[in-house]
């Protein structure tokens, strides 16, 4: 059970960084316009927010725990450009190239942005969202409590 649910907690954090990865802006600019740009991930905040979420879950915490300690350890230099319609992620290490992935923003309400990524391979389509603060973003994938904080680079 306890290795489900870790896996689980590992996956989300996974996909929701590769779903969608967002910055600030805030104010009244239009969100779709905020996120644009260069973002790294706040590994602080994020473990912040997937704990609260989780609260009351220990398995559940200490696995979001985990997971993030992984990412830390793989993505702790990565970097992610957003243009009007493509997500750049920039791993960060000498060895590990970028890759660019087209993404579709479906509607904007408040200082949330809504998106669709389609997998090349597959066809699959993700869906997720993308709220925009004053000095941060937070990504979430359809369907996860948890979200990936990112802030300017």
């Amino acid at each position: 059970m306890h290795s489900l649910s870790l896996r689980h907690s590992l996956t989300a954090v996974l996909i929701t960084c590769i779903l969608v990865a967002c910055g600030g802006g805030g104010g009244d600019q239009d969100p779709a316009k905020a996120m644009q740009g260069t973002w790294k991930i706040d590994f602080d905040q994020t473990e912040e927010k997937a704990v609260a979420n989780a609260e009351g879950n220990e398995e559940e915490s200490k696995g979001v725990q985990f997971a993030l300690g992984m990412m830390r350890g793989l993505m702790g230099n990565a970097t992610f450009t957003f243009t009007e319609d493509t997500m750049t992620i920039d791993p960060g290490t000498p060895d590990a190239e970028s890759q660019s992935i087209g993404y579709k923003i479906t509607k904007t309400e408040g200082d949330t942005v809504h998106i669709e990524i389609a997998n090349p391979e597959s066809g699959e389509v993700k869906t997720g969202t993308i709220i925009v603060a004053e000095n941060h973003i937070v990504m979430t994938q359809e369907g996860e409590n948890m979200g990936l904080v990112l802030v300017e680079k």
